[in-house]
């Protein structure tokens, strides 16, 4: 029964290993096909990207980002892991001791984001070399999409790296009242961006269904939650939330 048991537990890890990079894959090839419509574009050959395809493709994406949010989470809060020291958001070892080793799963985490960032350059230059063209008749959408990202991704990654020292862990006390008005009024930010609303006249009990988040909005609002602190909120998580107050909430159950 236990060799049973084994064989079984191998099979559903390697299935699941399977599904993983069978979806980074899927993400790649519709990055790809979305760069190649954008060379080949032209006034007599407009871009035909299907919508399953960009909205599978964004749905990966969010999952992606939200992998970066992760890793970043775990590099500030734990600045000597094999993580942080592979990210260089830390040095290699304040106490001369060998670099810890990375697990596999890690590995995957690491791989997965440099599949990421890799398509997000890739987009980058795309749009550069299309000249920051914004015509959906030329540019699949998602390329500007990435590009926009890339700029987010990198500016992230920039704060971290000027505010983060050798051995130093970011802490945050949930119950402190200048925390929850700091992340407050962050994500009134990130809700006054994506609705074109003043932060300022964003209230905390106005109800989050007002500002029109449908579950695509929702996901938006995560890509830039989740980096921002280094945490992970799951769209379903943030579905059950009625109010900005709720929102805030749930972000400081989930500060380190």
């Amino acid at each position: 029964m236990n060799t049973l048991n084994k064989i079984i537990e191998k099979v559903v890890t390697s299935v699941g290993w399977l599904l993983l990079f069978a979806v980074l894959g899927f993400y790649v090839y519709g990055v790809t096909e979305a760069i190649r419509q954008t060379i080949l574009a032209n006034s007599q050959r407009p871009v035909v990207y299907p919508e399953f395809l960009s909205t599978t493709v964004g749905s990966i994406q969010a999952l992606l980002l939200t992998n970066l949010g992760i890793l970043l989470g775990i590099s500030v809060t734990a600045p000597q892991s094999g993580i942080a020291q592979s990210m260089r958001l830390t040095s290699d070892s304040s106490e001369g001791g060998p670099t810890p080793a990375l697990d596999f799963q890690n590995k995957v985490q690491l791989f997965a984001l440099l599949v990421f960032v890799f398509s997000l350059i890739a987009c980058t230059v795309t749009w550069i070399a299309k000249g920051f063209d914004t015509d959906t008749t030329h540019q699949v959408p998602l390329i500007v999409e990435c590009a926009k990202m890339f700029i987010g991704v990198s500016l992230a990654y920039l704060t971290l790296m000027l505010r983060t020292r050798p051995g130093q862990t970011l802490n945050f006390n949930k119950n402190d009242m200048a925390t929850r008005s700091t992340v407050t009024k962050k994500v009134k930010q990130f809700i006054g961006e994506l609705t074109n609303r003043d932060p300022g006249t964003i209230r905390v009990g106005d109800s989050l269904s007002d500002f029109g988040f449908d579950d695509n909005g929702i996901r938006l609002l995560l890509e830039q939650i989740n980096p921002e602190w280094g945490i992970l909120i799951l769209p379903s998580e943030a579905a059950n939330c009625e109010t900005v107050n709720d929102l805030v909430s749930l972000v400081m159950e989930k500060l380190p």
